[in-house]
């Protein structure tokens, strides 16, 4: 699970990327309300290894790194 909250509305796109930096898969891309917001997110048709989730809020970006472990 993902969480983040948003003080305004926003334009938010959530990606996972591969440490090649591929987008491996699009979890959220849309205008959002305010509010908190929990997304689903498994990884369970991902091989095991190191990835990135970047989550871009209007101008603002920030990212963190998941361990995937099979």
């Amino acid at each position: 699970m993902i969480r983040f909250t948003l003080d305004k509305n926003s334009y938010v796109v959530l990606e996972i990327y591969d440490m090649q930096g591929r987008v491996i898969s699009e979890l959220l891309k849309n205008d959002q309300p305010a509010g908190s917001y929990e997304i689903p997110f498994s990884g369970s048709n991902l091989a095991g290894g190191v990835y990135f989730c970047r989550l871009t809020v209007g101008d603002l970006s920030e990212s963190i790194k998941l361990v995937l472990l099979k």
